[in-house]
């Protein structure tokens, strides 16, 4: 939604209607997060940046994301990514083998 603000009222909604209909809505989602400018110097130090890979761009993007995971917070796990490496995998791990996730999900498909 961020590269659309400014050319449609509501970019999120947008996009959200543009996918209605052919696209699967997750169950679950595992949102990592990192302090933006972290993670233009992790992108820079691999050699790998793009145009859209400045601190503030991604910072608008995670806030956006940020704020669907706080209006349905059943539905996703938010990890902080700045942590070591090996905690970021067992904090994602665990979301994802969690009995909590796997009946929250039973629970959206037999719902349907």
């Amino acid at each position: 939604g961020v590269t659309l603000q400014g050319l449609v009222p509501d970019p999120v909604l947008f996009l959200r209607r543009l996918h209605e209909g052919w696209c699967l809505e997750p169950d679950h989602v595992v949102l990592l997060v990192v302090d933006p400018e972290e993670a233009v110097r992790r992108v820079v130090g691999r050699g790998a940046a793009t145009t859209y890979e400045k601190s503030g761009f991604l910072r608008r993007v995670q806030d956006q994301y940020l704020s669907m995971a706080r209006a349905d917070p059943e539905r996703f796990t938010v990890v902080d990514a700045g942590r070591p490496q090996a905690d970021v995998l067992r904090a994602c791990s665990t979301a994802i083998v969690s009995g909590d996730v796997r009946s929250k999900a039973r629970t959206r498909s037999s719902a349907s």
